[in-house]
């Protein structure tokens, strides 16, 4: 039998606001989202309903002739059930 999955995807802004806006990967472990939950968190919460990490992305936006990394996308599959 073949194993189908489902997949999911998680967005955290690692860039810093400001005039001069600098990529800080702590942000994952230290900013809040609305519910009051860190990334991790969020991150961990979902390793618990059974989604596995498989890979994270960097993502970059163009801002004044630099490039900085905007945000981590973060991608989870897990099993269908049967």
């Amino acid at each position: 039998m073949v194993t189908r999955w489902e997949y999911n995807t998680y967005q955290v802004l690692i860039r810093t606001s400001g005039v001069i806006p600098k990529t800080d990967p702590s942000l994952v472990w230290t900013r809040k989202d609305k519910d009051g939950k860190t990334s991790w968190d969020t991150i961990a919460r979902m390793g618990s309903e059974g989604w596995e990490l498989v890979s994270v992305t960097a993502v970059a936006e163009n801002l004044t002739l630099s490039s900085y990394t905007s945000y981590l996308l973060y991608t989870f599959k897990r099993p269908l059930a049967p």
